[in-house]
């Protein structure tokens, strides 16, 4: 299940777009004397998405008698379960550069894997509308930073380094007592296909119900439903429209402190949503 060729796309035709510069080569800037030096800031921000998307499920049919019993599922919508990484930085640097600004916007890559971790294959990646698709599983990085040079001023700027580690998703577990949250099991969890399918007590669910003083067994629990499609998954049902949404909608996430850190113990109800920071700005993604 090695990832497929990244995919680098725009919002319109899929045409593939790269860097057009580097910091050698600024891509905007108003020329000026070659030897300008003196303090500048420079502002720095990334993000990056994880994914695997999972079931949501149903009974569609039972057949039960004294001598045999069946059930059948109907999958209703699949959803991602997706944990974020963020970064931005405004620090004072001080050199020459040959112009007076500097502005390079935020580019994306999508690394697609063609199957989920059973071995599945949903369709070619390529059927995605646009010739894309997120398939079954896989990240979405920043393969080109926002990043920003001008002229450092004290009486706006500050040097601030900020990051966010956080999920939309968590391990849940059903007790005599409440529900409760699982520490440190976010990564075993996010393929949890069975605990995703279905909420307890629902009939048909893949995992068991409390009984008694034990504990139900524990499950993935996606917090919201994240790029949403309906019905069975299938590569072709995927658009350009909804990838760009969902990468702006994590950045949005990143902003209002939307995300839960992953527990480090066993703890009652859901994590909070304690991850993110204000500085992140999805105006500094380019899909064009």
């Amino acid at each position: 299940m090695a990832p497929t060729t990244p995919v680098k796309y725009t919002a319109t035709n899929h045409q593939e777009y790269y860097a057009s510069g580097g910091a050698a080569a600024p891509l905007s800037g108003i020329m000026s004397d070659p030897s300008l030096s003196g303090s500048w800031m420079v502002e720095h921000q990334d993000l990056n998405i994880q994914y695997v998307r999972v079931p949501w499920a149903s009974v569609s049919a039972t057949t039960i008698n004294l001598s045999t019993g069946s059930m059948a599922h109907r999958i209703n919508g699949t959803r991602l379960a997706v944990a974020v990484t963020a970064n931005y930085s405004k620090r004072r640097v001080y050199g020459s550069y040959s112009t007076s600004s500097y502005q390079q916007p935020q580019k994306f890559q999508v690394n697609a894997v063609s199957a989920d971790h059973l071995g599945n294959t949903y369709g070619e990646l390529s059927a995605g509308a646009s010739g894309t698709a997120m398939g079954p599983a896989g990240t979405i990085v920043t393969y080109q930073p926002w990043i920003q040079r001008r002229a450092w001023n004290d009486s706006i700027d500050t040097e601030v380094t900020a990051s966010a580690d956080g999920y939309l998703f968590y391990v849940r577990r059903s007790s005599c007592d409440g529900a409760k949250h699982l520490g440190g099991a976010n990564g075993e969890y996010m393929t949890d296909f069975e605990g995703a399918a279905g909420g307890q007590g629902v009939p048909g669910c893949f995992y068991k119900n409390q009984w008694m003083a034990h504990d139900s067994d524990a499950r993935l629990q996606v917090a919201g439903s994240w790029y949403y499609i309906g019905g069975p998954y299938a590569t072709n049902k995927e658009t350009i429209a909804d990838i760009l949404a969902l990468i702006d909608q994590m950045g949005n996430k990143v902003t209002t402190t939307g995300l839960m850190a992953e527990a480090t113990s066993d703890g009652m109800g859901q994590p909070g949503y304690t991850e993110g920071f204000g500085e992140y700005n999805i105006d500094r993604h380019d899909y064009t």
